[in-house]
């Protein structure tokens, strides 16, 4: 089968959409396919072809605002764009378009006979207003079947887009093979004791909070606060560090790779998910992989990949002080984190592999070529 994936951001960019892409490249080969990654990039001097990667210029839908050079400059890159994509699609033989994480700039890019399946990693993006959310309304309309990699992410689709009820299903991100992991299975932290967040620094993952209940934990805490990945709060973090007098015990680490950041949660004593929204976030399965406890607000699939008090903590979204007692009972009690450990692995063993997760997608393409809409919200 011959797959192209369109996505917003793929390497460089390190993150939860990138490794996802990447993932089912990866199982899509396994199992003898092949896939084309085509993402976005600002400029057409940036564009380019490495291998299975093709980076091209698609621009945003122009606006009035931008004044008339603009607007019709806009035109033209996105007319060009059109014409490129679609020139692609046929040299490379394509038979089905995935997009993870739709974006209203993939509106009007791809021709309409062609069968697609677009992948909702969070609902951010639905909650557009204005000509944006219609370009995304149209793209919907589109494809012929819609995905959510939670249930209660398919439920909040479903709810603000009514129309997409016949052709939407739940396909559940991946948790890492025992393969992958075996090389991490072993501490080498050097005895250094913290308490992990990785993700992007902005207000939907809430790094702010749990940086406001490190000052809450007993005095006697020793364990240092860790920050992997970057983003636009990232000064703010760091100046609200220096104002709880806390700086010397938070690092920011910056992003780093997927290899890097699981070495670090392996090492780390709890992971912590404070988002205001998500998805199904890939942390929380890779940490569970690793047995690292995991602290997460109660929100979307939180609350189903997490068991409070067998394999993690679950606390009210924005409680400072209820993560802070979280993170105290698990930090100060070496046995109750081992135990927290040991119902990590065992719950993760219910959670599917990348390999599986990509038989899914694949069933789904299966259905989608023969010209059916593909499972229904009931199906999974």
């Amino acid at each position: 089968m011959r797959i192209v994936l369109l996505t917003p951001v793929y390497f460089p960019v390190i993150g939860g959409v990138t490794n996802t892409v990447d993932q089912l490249r990866k199982a899509a080969i396994s199992r003898g396919d092949s896939v084309l990654i085509v993402t976005p990039v600002g400029s057409v001097s940036e564009e380019s072809i490495d291998g299975n990667v093709m980076r091209l210029c698609i621009p945003d839908h122009p606006a009035m605002g931008e004044g008339p050079f603009g607007y019709l400059r806009a035109q033209a890159l996105r007319t060009r764009a059109r014409y490129k994509m679609r020139r692609l699609l046929q040299e490379y033989k394509t038979e089905i378009i995935h997009i993870q994480c739709p974006v209203p700039k993939f509106q009007g890019l791809l021709p309409s006979e062609m069968p697609i399946l677009i992948t909702y990693q969070g609902s951010d993006v639905l909650q557009l207003h204005g000509p944006t959310s219609s370009y995304l309304n149209e793209l919907n309309d589109q494809a012929r079947h819609v995905s959510a990699v939670s249930g209660a992410l398919l439920a909040e689709i479903v709810d603000l887009r009514p129309q997409l009820m016949g052709k939407a299903s739940r396909i559940p991100n991946g948790r890492p093979s025992a393969e992958e992991l075996s090389v991490f299975r072993e501490q080498t932290n050097g005895g250094e004791r913290y308490v992990l967040f990785a993700g992007d620094l902005n207000y939907r993952k809430a790094p702010d909070v749990l940086l406001r209940s490190f000052l809450k934990l007993p005095s006697s805490n020793n364990h240092l606060l860790y920050f992997i990945g970057d983003g636009p709060q990232r000064d703010e973090l760091r100046n609200i560090a220096t104002r709880l007098n806390i700086a010397d015990k938070v690092r920011f680490l910056g992003t780093l790779n997927r290899e890097s950041t699981l070495g670090y949660i392996r090492n780390a004593d709890v992971v912590v998910v404070p988002s205001r929204r998500e998805g199904l976030p890939l942390v929380i399965l890779e940490a569970m992989s690793l047995g690292c406890p995991v602290v997460a607000s109660a929100i979307s699939a939180c609350v189903a990949l997490i068991k409070h008090g067998l394999n993690g903590y679950l606390f009210e979204p924005e409680n400072a002080a209820e993560l802070a007692e979280y993170l105290g009972r698990i930090i100060t009690d070496e046995s109750h984190r081992e135990e927290l450990s040991h119902g990590c692995l065992k719950a993760v063993l219910s959670h599917p592999t990348w390999d599986k997760v990509y038989e899914q997608y694949r069933s789904t393409y299966e259905q989608l070529l023969a010209g059916s809409s593909g499972p229904t919200t009931g199906d999974r």
